[in-house]
């Protein structure tokens, strides 16, 4: 995430953020125990970098974020900046990724709540003590797509043909003659415009 950087106002984060920083892993870094990962967020009122450690809860490649903020009354900085720009980045070891953050409520609040207990189970000792119901969000990673491309021309520099693929239709199979004539790929991000010869989409290209 580009920007300013704005270091929190709280020794043990900054000191645990530096500690990331420095080793290149939140691996070792824990809280009471338990693992953390690094999260890096949009601050909603200056627009600057934030890094915050927040308690490890993972299930299949999405995580939770619990604005706990330690049990007090208040919701942590943090929550607001996730609600004003959900797009992060999270750092889990050695790996960073971009995730979208949604804050979630009813069966499947309670469903991620138990699984932040189980993960850190001072959790329901903070809510038990405070007043408001502690925010869970639900960090699912973004899928970055590509769309591939596939242009046909014909050798000798003939017109070009165009692969036409409609929406849950296939495409036509190329026979021997037409796969010799078959230029290349071109890859695009998805969404991109392309300006060369007429084109059509490879059907259920790979996301990455």
């Amino acid at each position: 995430m580009t920007g300013d950087y704005e270091p929190s106002a709280l020794g043990w984060v900054r000191e645990h953020v530096d500690q990331v920083v420095r080793t290149g892993t939140t691996d070792g870094i824990t809280m009471k125990g338990s693992p953390v990962v690094l999260m890096t967020y949009r601050g909603a009122k200056t627009g600057k970098v934030r890094k915050t450690p927040v308690m490890r809860v993972e299930h299949q490649g999405r995580y939770a974020a619990v604005a706990s903020k330690g049990g007090e009354p208040a919701n942590p900085h943090w929550y607001a900046s996730l609600v004003a720009e959900p797009l992060i980045e999270l750092q889990d070891g050695t790996v960073t990724r971009q995730y979208r953050a949604r804050e979630v409520s009813g069966d499947e609040r309670a469903l991620w709540w138990r699984r932040a207990v189980d993960a850190f189970p001072d959790f329901a000792d903070y809510q038990r003590n405070i007043a408001r119901q502690i925010p869970v969000f639900v960090l699912e990673p973004i899928q970055l797509t590509r769309k591939v491309l596939v242009v046909d021309r014909l050798v000798g520099g003939g017109p070009e043909v165009d692969q036409d693929r409609q929406p849950g239709r296939r495409g036509r199979s190329l026979g021997h003659e037409d796969r010799r004539h078959v230029l290349g790929r071109v890859v695009v991000p998805a969404g991109a415009v392309y300006a060369g010869p007429a084109v059509a989409p490879d059907r259920g290209g790979p996301g990455v």
